[in-house]
């Protein structure tokens, strides 16, 4: 426990109750090797699939926006022509409509 322990030792080298059953010498844990860091699998690994991902990701937003503007400047682009062509048919239903009362009425000429 921690009152057993003078102020300022380490748990290395303080003489409490348990230091002689489970601490190791300081040489041992000095000496002792420790487990080899695979930082590719670790870190580099998904550190590139998490970028091969946002390049997918970028392509992908890239295209969907290039055909987003593609598609409202054809409709841009065409929206008048068609709005020409619906306004030239109405007014060649009204020109009909009255070539047909004149003619009803007489007053059409030949």
């Amino acid at each position: 426990s921690s009152s057993d322990k003078p102020a300022g030792s380490s748990p290395l080298t303080s003489p409490g109750r348990h230091a002689s059953t489970t601490a190791k010498p300081l040489s041992e844990l000095i000496d002792q090797h420790f487990s080899h860091f695979e930082h590719q699998k670790e870190i580099v690994g998904p550190f590139g699939e998490e970028t091969l991902r946002d390049q997918s990701f970028e392509q992908e937003l890239g295209q969907k926006l290039l055909d987003i503007i593609l598609e409202a400047h054809a409709w841009s682009a065409a929206r008048p022509k068609h709005e020409s062509q619906v306004a030239v048919a109405r007014y060649e239903k009204k020109i009909a409509e009255v070539m047909e009362a004149e003619k009803q009425q007489g007053t059409s000429m030949p």
